[in-house]
């Protein structure tokens, strides 16, 4: 998955969050969340420079593996012996 791909997958996880919030608040943050990484999808899409857009495709990767089951190891998860 590219860099753009990630910046839309970002946009429509927060939009699917917002829909499904179990407060009003959360669902306005996560909306608002959505829109940010709606316009840097459309910026990196059109080539239109934007000063976040490094942190936000970060961001957008780092999401990317959580949505993937990339981002821990399981192998430190131990049997108890009891």
């Amino acid at each position: 998955m590219n860099d753009l791909e990630k910046l839309w997958q970002a946009k429509e996880f927060c939009n699917y969050s917002a829909t499904n919030s179990e407060t009003p608040e959360l669902a306005q943050f996560w909306q608002s969340l959505s829109n940010v990484f709606d316009q840097a999808h459309e910026d990196f899409r059109t080539g239109r420079v934007n000063l976040y857009r490094g942190a936000l495709i970060e961001a957008a990767k780092h999401l990317n593996d959580d949505i993937q089951g990339n981002m821990y190891d399981w192998e430190l998860t131990v049997e108890d012996p009891e």
